[in-house]
């Protein structure tokens, strides 16, 4: 024996099966009927948020690979050459001049260009329509990611807040019990006490 408790299937649905809320036992204390009625209500919410989650996981992920094709339309790349050695600006960020372009005209700017580089190396710059560099647009990775995020945020909160329900309302089914069995004992108490 290794002192482990098992409970067959059976018995645990025996004792569910006698805790629903419509049970006609008149035995059956009301709060206890309270609290099977919003355990049933809360396992129904996790259930349903589980479509629901997915629509808006799906909508959030089509708007943000809509999103990072309009940043990656809007954005061109060059191949430029770092002329001076790298500058610590604030913290980890390192700036240097980047020269890019063909031929006649070519252009220069300061752009970050990361902890590993030097003069001489090659970088990627993002140009904007204007020709301006700027930051690079989103992986296309980051559209999945947003929509499962999103899914999975909508999961948790509808769980949380059923655990909460549940936990509140057997939380005030218990102390109102409690007070009842207080005023019962008082009650009963005095009985007695007036039998002396």
């Amino acid at each position: 024996m290794t002192g482990v408790t098992t409970i067959p299937f059976r018995q645990w649905w025996s004792t569910r099966w006698r805790a629903r809320p419509w049970n006609p036992n008149p035995l059956m204390r009301g709060s206890r009927r309270w609290e099977s009625a919003a355990l049933i209500l809360a396992v129904l919410a996790c259930l349903l948020s589980v479509p629901v989650a997915a629509a808006l996981g799906t909508a959030a992920y089509s708007a943000e690979a809509s999103a990072i094709r309009a940043e990656r339309a809007s954005v061109s790349v060059v191949d430029g050459l770092i002329v001076d050695e790298p500058r610590r600006v604030a913290g980890d960020e390192r700036r240097a001049t980047v020269r890019w372009g063909d031929g006649d005209p070519t252009r220069t700017a300061v752009v970050p260009v990361g902890r590993v580089r030097a003069k001489g190396d090659r970088l990627d710059v993002w140009l904007d329509a204007d020709g301006v560099p700027t930051d690079a647009p989103r992986g296309p990775e980051a559209a999945p990611m947003t929509g499962i995020a999103v899914a999975v945020i909508v999961i948790a909160m509808t769980v949380g807040s059923g655990f909460l329900a549940v936990e509140g309302t057997r939380q005030w089914c218990r102390r109102r019990d409690a007070r009842r069995w207080e005023r019962e004992w008082l009650a009963l108490d005095s009985v007695a006490h007036d039998r002396r």
